[in-house]
This record gives structure tokens, sequence and C-alpha cells, in this order.
């Protein structure tokens, strides 16, 4: 066998070794996005929530969200990020959405559209 044949059956085992390692990946990464299929959303609600406490940056560099710590009905609390314009003082309500999904998982979000339509700032 001459070195150019043997070259040449080099780089097609190569490229044949690539090509199974991107299809076992491609197959790989279908299965894992099957199994990570978010659950169905069983309902969503509007709710209110007091609000415990708001952090504020330690300086005018500092770049961290404002984390909203808030009370719910039940007297469970929470930890929302919220934007840089968000104030609300504490024990004041606040509006989040509330939903709930069939694998018994629940998702709190602020409700920034309805805050700012009821009058927050």
């Amino acid at each position: 066998m001459s070195w150019g044949r043997w070259l040449a059956h080099v780089y097609i085992v190569r490229r044949n070794v690539r090509a199974w390692g991107v299809a076992i990946g491609l197959v790989g990464l279908l299965l894992w996005s099957w199994w990570q299929w978010p659950a169905e959303r069983v309902s969503q609600a509007a709710v209110s929530a007091e609000v415990v406490s708001l952090s504020a940056p330690m300086s005018a560099q500092d770049k961290t969200l404002p984390v909203l710590v808030v009370r719910l009905a039940d007297g469970r609390r929470l930890r929302l990020l919220v934007g840089d314009n968000v104030r609300p003082a504490p024990g004041s309500q606040v509006p989040l959405i509330h939903e709930r999904y069939a694998d018994g998982s629940e998702y709190f979000a602020f409700d920034r559209q309805r805050w700012q339509v009821e009058g927050g700032r």
C-alpha cells in the first residue's frame, strides 16, 4: 500500500468516526430533550402578595438586579428578581402571576404590566 492510499484511508476513517460521533450526539440530544419536555400548565391565576423587603444596589456602579421578597397569603415567602425601576414600598401589595403545572410544580412571576396599570412606579 502506498503512502497516498494509506493517508486517504486514514482521512476516510477519521471522517466516518466524526460522522458517527455527531449522529450519536444528535440522538442523545434528542432523547435528552424528550426527557426534559416541560409539563403541561394546569392553571394560571393573578394573585397579590405583600412586599417584605427590597434589596438595593450597593453602589452606582453595581449592576445587580434588585431582589424583591414577598409574602403570599398562605405565609410562604418568595424571592423575585425585578427591574431597576421597580421600587415598591415594604408593606405594599404587588401583583404576581401564579402558574401550576401537571407535575405539581408552581411558578411565580412579578406581573410588571398589571403593577404599572394599577399605579405602581
